[in-house]
């Protein structure tokens, strides 16, 4: 079974992810070189960092929420959730490619270890070139 991605409509950032993130930045209180020490919630977030504490009415983690886990004040479920979280390795390859169809592609059959090096996943990224970026499990 093959599934067309988002029904062959998949979506780019024209200048790329960090224009974006930049300009979100714009608009939000953004820390950068703060190493965490606690966060705790409550009427408000306080943040406890090596510079110094802050409070925010919201915070947004993006980060792997077990890399943070120790620093945040979990009830049980939270933790739970946290233990649950599962990575999966994968390789991206750039490629030039002819007459590839679909040009949008998910293989889910192919989502499981089993097919580790096999493509998953793949989508032609500029529409002027025959260059497509292919996603695999890595072994």
């Amino acid at each position: 079974m093959v599934w067309s991605l988002l029904g062959g409509r998949v979506r780019f950032f024209k200048y790329g992810y960090q224009t974006l993130w930049d300009r979100v930045g714009d608009v939000l209180d953004v820390r950068l070189n703060h190493p965490v020490l606690r966060i705790t919630r409550g009427d408000c977030v306080r943040i406890a960092t090596e510079g110094g504490e802050f409070e925010f009415d919201k915070v947004l983690l993006c980060c792997d929420l077990r890399d943070i886990a120790r620093t945040l004040d979990l009830d049980d479920e939270e933790s739970e959730l946290i233990g649950r979280i599962r990575s999966i390795r994968y390789h991206t390859v750039i490629a030039e490619a002819e007459d590839l169809f679909p040009s949008n592609c998910a293989l889910p059959a192919h989502f499981s270890e089993q097919f580790a090096g096999a493509p998953v996943t793949w989508y032609k990224r500029w529409s002027d070139r025959n260059l497509f970026n292919f996603y695999a499990h890595r072994q």
